[in-house]
């Protein structure tokens, strides 16, 4: 679905906030895809900006990586 999400553009933007607590989600696939989403969501994903930055400290290096691909 996030992936999904990501292709919809400025259509997407009414589900950042969602996505942006999916960020907190246990699965690290699920973390990666929305973080992801986020990214190619642009700046319709500035909401999300402060869950992201808190991505910069997940235990996952891979989450951490494409975090730094979103706004």
């Amino acid at each position: 679905v996030a992936t999904t999400l990501g292709k919809l553009g400025v259509h997407a933007a009414p589900a950042v906030p969602k996505l942006a607590t999916c960020l907190q989600d246990p699965s690290e696939d699920v973390r990666i895809a929305v973080a992801v989403t986020l990214g190619q969501l642009g700046e319709q994903a500035a909401p999300a900006v402060p869950e992201l930055t808190e991505c910069l400290k997940d235990s996952s290096e891979a989450v951490r990586n494409y975090q730094e691909t979103s706004p």
